[in-house]
């Protein structure tokens, strides 16, 4: 499945404007936390604007979820199912957004030991 890269942007401000309301936060209060224009944020929101990578971390960070979960409404391309590397993306795909963070921290700690 393909999305523009407006869908993109709405679909990533909906999702923070979700993950705002849903902690009653105004659009102001997630602002100031998040060191960004009000006018920005509503912008970012409302799907006119791409955030940037930085941005998405300030928000959810603000926010208080991980930054994954700003792109959870994002449908990816299936993996092929075929080989571990099919085998661990549909395994992935049905764990919850906290198992997917556990698994995430794992793989990180392997990469480092290296």
């Amino acid at each position: 499945m393909s999305f523009s890269t407006t869908e993109l942007y709405a679909l990533i401000g909906r999702r923070v404007k979700t993950e705002r309301e849903a902690r009653h936060f105004t659009q102001q209060e997630l602002a100031e936390a998040a060191a960004v224009d009000t006018a920005h944020l509503s912008r970012i929101e409302n799907g006119k604007t791409a955030p940037s990578i930085n941005m998405v971390k300030r928000l959810a960070d603000a926010l208080g979820v991980p930054v994954a979960s700003i792109f959870a409404d994002i449908p990816t391309r299936q993996l092929p199912d075929y080989g571990w590397a099919g085998k661990m993306g549909a395994m992935v795909k049905e764990m919850s957004p906290r198992q997917r963070s556990k698994v995430l921290r794992v793989l990180k700690s392997l990469v480092r030991d290296d």
